[in-house]
């Protein structure tokens, strides 16, 4: 054997591990769910979209979440997330979440690029209700929030609907666009105007 031909090992191997590298590649452009959610410290699952970051325990509480949200994205929205669409872009909760947080930035006229939301999703109202105690040691009286420092979004499917999200994505956009945070009672009123102009 000459010294520049491949190795037998080499050859027969070769095709095997690109056509796995291919079908791989494959499965993750056609937008499998399987392929986008991941386990995540362990007990979270993740689903990764071109705004967000889904975070949830189940894929029956990621089930509820999408019958939650009912928020189709207009024509303009929906193709310009054809054309950007990739991997778990591609599926009907990110395209939908995605739109969701590009009408608050319309309806807030604040767009620019800013680091993925975290949205933590809970299974019920108790489970939410306990992260709230957890992580500020009181008893809590809101049914979502989100939370700067960690640039996460709390919300239960028990108790969930576009409007709401759409709220605490405005929270996230407007603590994120100025380069000094606005007051609370500002952002307060901003997050209200756009639940109120979501659907208009």
């Amino acid at each position: 054997m000459s010294p520049s031909a491949p190795y037998p090992a080499i050859r027969t191997r070769r095709p095997l591990f690109l056509i796995l590298l291919l079908t791989a590649g494959l499965a993750v452009c056609s937008g499998d769910r399987s392929w986008a959610a991941t386990v995540y410290g362990g007990k979270w699952q993740q689903l990764e979209t071109r705004h967000a970051v889904l975070l949830f325990e189940s894929s029956e509480v990621l089930a509820g979440f999408d019958r939650q949200i009912r928020y189709r994205p207009g024509q303009d929205t929906a193709r310009e997330l054809r054309q950007t669409a990739g991997g778990a872009g591609d599926s009907d909760i990110s395209g939908k979440v995605d739109a969701l947080f590009m009408r608050v930035q319309e309806i807030l006229d604040m767009r620019r690029k800013m680091e993925k939301v975290t949205i933590k999703i809970y299974p019920d109202s108790a489970a939410l209700q306990e992260v709230y105690q957890r992580l500020f040691h009181r008893e809590n009286a809101m049914r979502a929030w989100y939370l700067f420092e960690k640039n996460t979004i709390y919300v239960s499917v028990a108790d969930l609907h576009e409007g709401m999200l759409a709220h605490e994505m405005a929270h996230a956009i407007i603590d994120h666009f100025f380069a000094v945070r606005p007051p609370s009672s500002t952002a307060e009123i901003l997050a209200r105007y756009v639940g109120k102009h979501l659907d208009k």
